[in-house]
């Protein structure tokens, strides 16, 4: 049984990047994108990457949910410019598996950036679009009842964030967003332990640059 909060959240998820930036030799590290600030292999031990993995443009052209189409173009007019969804899991028949999280033969991890042309634009769509992130009043009043919800400061993930860890029947969640410098970042994790999701989400902020 999938609470409507999860459900809705899980249905939607998809949001975040491109490109690959490595290492710079003297002058440092190349530019953050999306794809390389994204969750990446090795932030949560022992999950393998889902085919999901992929642009959101990508994840788009196989979903065909129009609320997704509709979000990320009212995204992309306040100033995104791409977005990358990764995905991994224990067990491979847990991939892509966003409308049954309750039936999941173990862990399952996504994680989603949209990056945009300056913090600003981030900031701004973070404030406004409360629907791609189910951050409303309703959800978070139900995120509240299901377990425990954190938001602003308290996140340690700074002002523009919320972190939610709760339990439904047969699952665990742990799930945050944010808004850093010109991204907006999201993490959910199921039957994931709460000290994996804080190493997740910091290893994914530490990446923002």
């Amino acid at each position: 049984m999938k609470t409507r909060s999860a459900s809705r959240l899980l249905v939607g998820l998809a949001i975040l990047v491109t490109s690959c930036g490595e290492t710079g030799g003297p002058t440092g590290p190349g530019p953050a994108t999306a794809q390389n600030v994204v969750l990446q292999a090795g932030d949560i031990s022992g999950l393998q990457r889902c085919p999901q993995t992929g642009t959101y443009d990508r994840y788009l052209g196989t979903s065909g949910d129009a609320d997704e189409v509709t979000a990320w173009t009212q995204a992309k007019s306040r100033g995104a410019i791409e977005g990358y969804i990764s995905e991994y899991a224990d067990n491979s028949a847990d991939c892509g598996n966003f409308n049954s999280v309750d039936a999941l033969k173990g862990r399952l991890a996504f994680g989603w950036a949209l990056k945009f042309k300056d913090s600003s634009s981030a900031t701004a769509d973070y404030k406004t679009d409360s629907t791609r992130f189910n951050t409303s009043p309703t959800d978070l009043a139900a995120f509240r009842t299901e377990g425990s919800l954190v938001t602003g400061s308290g996140t340690g993930l700074g002002e523009n964030s919320l972190l939610g860890i709760g339990t439904v029947q047969a699952f665990t969640y742990y799930f945050a967003v944010w808004q850093n410098q010109s991204f907006e970042l999201a993490f959910w994790g199921f039957n994931v332990a709460k000290v994996a999701g804080d190493r997740a989400t910091t290893n994914i902020n530490g990446r923002v640059h």
